[in-house]
């Protein structure tokens, strides 16, 4: 899973392995040019909580779909879940008039994430759409500008960007709260 992820981002892997002294693995990741992203400011006064509002979480990763559920819910939201696109789509549907934000991840078996994203602005065009990804490229990002699709949260995330997240989703209002 590991070498998916690295090689995903235009990286590499070195291994070097001696027995009985051990394994050194070497994670080679490009640079790239574009939006720095700060830490969370630990001096703030912590992420907003929500107010019942229900998220649509759709990723094919058990882990992160399971991990934003605890962290959102723990904050103030109820949460569906959904592993790909075609299966978010039957839960939207069922759930139309209550679920007020989607966050998705991009790269998905069945139905990615590009896709559900064109689906759901047909759907209901004003539904606050968040995109998640590994990947940072001009070309995702100008097909994400096309559907209006405003907020990215690039994974690794913490629980205080993804509150922070669904929360300037939710509210485009208030402005945009520190990454």
């Amino acid at each position: 899973m590991t070498h998916g992820i690295v090689k995903g981002h235009g990286g590499f892997l070195n291994v070097n392995s001696n027995p009985g002294r051990g394994t050194i693995f070497q994670v080679y990741l490009p640079a790239v040019a574009g939006e720095e992203v700060l830490p969370d400011d630990p001096s703030s006064t912590g992420p907003p909580a929500g107010d019942q509002e229900l998220v649509l979480v759709v990723d094919d990763e058990a882990a992160v779909r399971n991990s934003a559920q605890m962290v959102l819910e723990a904050h103030g939201y109820r949460v569906l879940l959904a592993a790909d696109g075609t299966e978010a789509l039957a839960l939207f549907a069922q759930n139309f008039d209550s679920v007020a934000v989607v966050l998705t991840d991009i790269m998905m078996p069945h139905m990615d994430g590009m896709a559900l994203m064109h689906a759901l602005r047909r759907m209901k065009p004003g539904v606050p759409l968040i995109a998640s990804t590994g990947l940072g490229d001009a070309a995702q990002a100008a097909r994400l500008k096309s559907i209006d699709v405003k907020l990215v949260l690039y994974k690794p995330y913490s629980g205080d960007t993804l509150l922070r997240r669904i929360h300037e989703a939710l509210h485009p209002e208030a402005g945009s709260p520190a990454p």
